[in-house]
């Protein structure tokens, strides 16, 4: 195996950063089918990061760190554009505890270095969330479908990371 095979996971988790930042701008500029299509990418780098990490051989504490950061800044990034652009009450309340508990997640790990591993019902939460932001431009109803199941799921989640 080459050295770039092994950069693959680290690339697709900084690629995933640099979208975010595309992704305001597409935003910033009403350029939604862009938007939605960088938002897709972002999501799926997240699916293949790890899985190329596993599959390569190549995990690190470095890459796995990359990797949540990644996700907080894409995540809390697609979080906040909802924030300040939805008008509904419901969505507007669900939106704000899911920015804190990504915050708290991030919190717990790094000021208490505690190392909790992303649990199943964690990563079921990030794809219907994921899902979610890919609706959120182009099919409001099945977005909030998917960004309900999200919330539900990272509720549920959270009962698991708090027992720990």
């Amino acid at each position: 195996m080459n050295k770039i095979s092994k950069l693959i996971p680290n690339i697709l988790s900084y690629s995933r950063i640099i979208l975010t930042l595309i992704i305001d701008v597409f935003l910033y500029k009403k350029s939604i089918k862009l938007a939605v299509f960088c938002i897709f990418l972002a999501s799926i780098s997240d699916f293949f990061d790890g899985f190329l990490a596993r599959k390569l051989n190549t995990t690190s504490k470095y890459g796995a760190n990359l990797d949540l950061i990644a996700d907080k800044i894409f995540s809390i990034n697609m979080l906040l554009y909802i924030f300040f652009t939805n008008k509904y009450f419901p969505i507007f309340f669900i939106v704000f505890l899911l920015i804190s508990r990504e915050i708290a997640m991030v919190i717990i790990r790094n000021i208490y270095k505690k190392d909790i591993p992303a649990s199943k019902l964690g990563k079921i939460k990030t794809v219907f969330l994921n899902i979610s932001y890919v609706f959120l431009l182009i099919n409001y109803e099945i977005f909030i479908i998917f960004f309900i199941l999200g919330f539900l799921t990272s509720t549920f989640s959270q009962f698991k990371y708090l027992k720990t």
